[in-house]
């Protein structure tokens, strides 16, 4: 076993938040620990999907898989499937699917309705948006306020029910023809929300966020704030990747950034997700850590029992649920099928796998 990296990282007392609803531990708790497990395979594995919890319920939209065969694979396919994801039955539900085919959108879920937002649709970026509500208990999709412009890879969240938008790139920028990701020249820095409560309600924009335009950012929402991590940028396929390592806060009241920490370098890519005040990040490589926006600190956890860089990770207590994404494994669609769930207990961090996560 590696080292860990996150010598002089101390956890706060707010990790200690993470723990609550489950069990009590003492104030001075240090570091957490997550059991992973896996539940039942996604139907169709895939990555590049919108995603929200609606109803206590894990919907997944979308997204993007391979044909052909390990070694061997002809070119990447977008999908409208959708599925919900019960963590209590561990069942998946075949729902509608959505109007068009469409993958890198950004996904947003309010009490009741998941928003599908931009994306590559029907073969093209998009500046579309996409609603699938429930009707007499039946789900259905309906047109949304489209974003003021196309965006793929764009980040969303909610906070204090308006969505916020960042950031995203105006192209789909492919290394070749069978679909390969990607460069990210014309990545943006822009920012929108909507408030979704008010029909009359369009986009407004808001400061864009600072510092480098970037692509694999992720977002999180704790209170009024959202918490912006790393992001890498790639102009050409043959030069090297930049990778951003800056964790950004924005006030949503003040319309301000400002820069609050700096993330470990093997965590890049990682989901975020907000659990009770803290922000659990997960990564591939079997690194997973937890970032306490009251310090600025970070603390470790078990990374997930399969190499897999899953597209969302939902908080629906007491489990984390996430579901498909990328694997370096060759598995069947050059997607990974599995569905995990993680359930927080009391203990000591666990080191991980520090390998360079640019390869």
């Amino acid at each position: 076993m590696i080292a860990t990296p996150y010598r002089g990282l101390q956890a706060s007392l707010r990790v200690v938040a993470l723990l609550s609803v489950l069990l009590s531990v003492e104030a001075h708790c240090a570091t957490a620990s997550m059991e992973w497990r896996l539940s039942a395979p996604m139907p169709e594995a895939r990555a590049g999907y919108a995603a929200g919890v609606v109803e206590g319920q894990l919907l997944v939209a979308g997204g993007t898989y391979w044909l052909g065969d390990p070694g061997a694979w002809m070119g990447k396919v977008f999908c409208a499937t959708t599925q919900a994801f019960d963590p209590v039955s561990e069942t998946w539900t075949r729902l509608p699917d959505a109007p068009v085919k469409f993958g890198y959108a950004a996904g947003a879920a309010t009490e009741d309705r998941l928003y599908v937002l931009g994306g590559v649709q029907d073969g093209r970026p998009s500046g579309r948006v996409l609603v699938l509500e429930k009707h007499a208990r039946v789900f259905h999709w309906r047109e949304g306020p489209p974003l003021p412009e196309a965006r793929v890879f764009a980040e969303a969240a909610v906070v204090q029910g308006k969505i916020f938008v960042v950031g995203g790139s105006r192209e789909f920028e492919t290394m070749d023809d069978t679909g390969l990701c990607c460069a990210s020249l014309t990545a943006t820095t822009t920012v929108w929300s909507l408030d979704p409560g008010d029909p009359a309600a369009t986009w407004e924009r808001h400061a864009p966020f600072p510092g480098h335009r970037r692509w694999s950012h992720r977002l999180a929402a704790v209170g009024r704030y959202l918490y912006q991590f790393g992001g890498r940028f790639l102009a050409r396929k043959d030069q090297p990747v930049q990778y951003f390592n800056e964790v950004w806060r924005y006030d949503t009241r003040s319309d301000e950034w400002a820069k609050v920490a700096e993330m470990p370098v093997e965590i890049q890519l990682a989901r975020a997700v907000q659990v009770d005040g803290v922000i659990a990040l997960v990564g591939r490589d079997k690194c997973s850590i937890v970032f306490d926006p009251s310090s600025g600190s970070f603390a470790s956890i078990p990374g997930l029992p399969e190499d897999a860089l899953v597209d969302y990770f939902a908080w629906i207590p007491p489990f984390l649920v996430g579901a498909g994404g990328e694997t370096r494994l060759e598995r069947p669609r050059r997607r990974a099928e599995w569905t995990f769930l993680g359930k927080l207990t009391p203990g000591r961090s666990v080191a991980h796998d520090t390998s360079d996560p640019t390869r």
